[in-house]
């Protein structure tokens, strides 16, 4: 673990009692960041889920990578490839051409150009919501792992929720959005680590 992260897996254990027994009980969820919003917003378009989270996602995105060797996945290299390619993906034809739509928009906009550090959130949301096949979740995957802002909170996200109610003992109900709102406001304003925490805990990485 580096520095900050130690910095900030210890204030976020001062926020909250619970969620320092799941900080205490699982290693710190570090995560090989690929620094490249266009591949990684690939992923969610390819598994409806980022392939950082968790050990059952991204089989598709997983399955790509290796017939490439790991290469990476470029506006070029979808442009390139028919609807015929991503066969042994059992990609639907509707998900092959939202990633064509994708790597036409980034090419269209020059978005390779683009610092992403330097743009705020709602600008970030703005560039990539109109994308066929992104939605808000989508993009916030981005901020919270790609471009790894500290406080993202994806309060609607499925995993989450079962996570908190297995956890925290919540029943799915009318109050777990409320309840969700709360816990997120004690975690301000780490709250991105302590989703990644939860995520981890509830499914760990596997090798």
């Amino acid at each position: 673990m580096q520095s900050h992260e130690i910095q900030l897996r210890d204030a976020l254990r001062e926020t909250d009692p619970v969620l320092r027994g799941i900080i205490d009980s699982i290693d710190f969820p570090s995560f090989a960041n690929t620094h490249d919003v266009f591949e990684d917003l690939c992923s969610c378009i390819l598994d409806m889920r980022i392939h950082y989270a968790g050990s059952n996602a991204a089989f598709r995105y997983k399955r790509l990578k290796k017939l490439m060797q790991g290469a990476a996945i470029t506006p070029d290299f979808v442009l390139a490839n028919d609807p015929d390619y991503w066969g042994p993906l059992k990609l639907s034809r509707q998900k092959a051409e939202s990633l064509k739509l994708w790597a036409e928009y980034w090419e269209e906009l020059n978005l390779s150009q683009v610092d992403w550090n330097t743009l705020s959130n709602n600008e970030i949301y703005d560039l990539l919501e109109p994308v066929k096949g992104v939605s808000r979740w989508t993009v916030m995957m981005i901020l919270l792992f790609t471009l790894e802002r500290p406080d993202e909170f994806p309060e609607t996200d499925y995993q989450l929720k079962k996570a908190v109610c297995e956890v925290y003992g919540f029943e799915e109900d009318k109050k777990l959005p409320e309840r969700i709102r709360e816990l997120g406001d004690r975690w301000k304003p780490n709250r991105s680590l302590a989703v990644r925490y939860l995520w981890r805990w509830r499914q760990p990485v596997r090798s």
